[in-house]
């Protein structure tokens, strides 16, 4: 990985992509939560036998340098070495308890992009994440920490097969209801994770990110665009006729029928377009402001979550 791709990296945090998010004092990250999941890394890092703790705390310490542009993170380490034992890893400590929860939040994506990130010996990443989450909901906070998303892996022929290329890192997206989350939208992340639903797979996270952080005419343009590209990768898997420039309503016009589905599921689905045009801001708004609630981009959300399970198992089941 060169030196710019590790920049990269850095700086698609959370705190850097919602720059402009208002603080709510339910949504903040706790001492006690905090310690929690410090309490998880230091369980999982040191007991990896084969490698060396020092240097994964290291990495994480030097990306959050980058990101905050100075060697010394925290105001307790500022009159000490940090040449000194452990310096480092009491320097991140330190910081990590008396930082924003946008901070805190950006710490967590970080790892996950280190060259060795946080590990279970048995369950991988996988574990660790699952660990964060079962956090957040014994808090009870309304964060969810996503999992790797991954391309198909290079064809080498004969040869020794490639690494499968990261397409996605884990980010924290803000939920609302678990239900809903765990019947529409955890579902539709999943199916977006394969790779030829790689352009959906971004709009909808961009979707999730902007209603976390309030930006919600934002929101509800990318959840239209995210369905608008599901139905062209639908019609792109089936050899069906479609233009780059076709509206979501006549994208459902083309596809609804084609896949055997009566037409009331149609104009259904053609509310979430109505929605979209109406309240976001993806056409101009003229003498009328456009403020969507709340309320209104959850239901997109979770509604566009729901349509694209659908919409993409039906297609599936009729290829298969």
């Amino acid at each position: 990985m060169s030196i710019a791709e590790y920049v990269r990296r850095i700086f698609d945090v959370y705190s850097r992509r919602h720059s402009e998010e208002v603080p709510d004092a339910r949504d903040t990250v706790s001492r006690a939560t905090r310690n929690r999941v410090l309490q998880v890394y230091r369980d999982v890092i040191f007991g990896r036998s084969y490698a060396d703790p020092n240097r994964i705390w290291a990495q994480f310490h030097n990306s959050m340098e980058y990101l905050h542009g100075r060697t010394v993170l925290s105001k307790a380490m500022e009159q000490r070495s940090l040449d000194e034992p452990d310096a480092l890893i009491l320097d991140l400590y330190a910081f990590l308890h008396e930082c924003s929860t946008k901070e805190f939040l950006d710490f967590i994506e970080l790892s996950f992009k280190a060259e060795v990130p946080p590990e279970d010996a048995s369950g991988g990443t996988s574990a660790v994440i699952d660990a964060i989450n079962e956090i957040f909901r014994v808090d009870n906070l309304p964060y969810h920490l996503t999992d790797y998303v991954f391309g198909e892996a290079p064809r080498t022929g004969s040869g020794p097969p490639l690494p499968t290329p990261i397409t996605s890192y884990p980010m924290v997206i803000k939920i609302e209801e678990d239900v809903a989350y765990a019947e529409a939208v955890s579902p539709a992340l999943h199916i977006l994770s394969a790779e030829r639903y790689s352009v959906p797979n971004r709009e909808f996270r961009d979707a999730l990110e902007h209603y976390r952080d309030g930006k919600f005419p934002a929101s509800l343009t990318d959840c239209g665009s995210a369905l608008e590209s599901v139905l062209k990768v639908i019609c792109e898997n089936n050899g069906w006729d479609y233009n780059d420039s076709d509206t979501l309503g006549r994208l459902l016009d083309n596809v609804v029928p084609r896949l055997g589905l009566p037409s009331a599921f149609k104009e259904k689905f053609k509310l979430l377009a109505t929605i979209r045009n109406t309240d976001s801001r993806s056409h101009g708004g003229g003498t009328t402001p456009r403020d969507p609630d709340r309320h209104l981009a959850q239901y997109m959300i979770t509604s566009t979550a729901a349509t694209i399970v659908f919409l993409a198992s039906v297609a599936e089941g009729r290829r298969s």
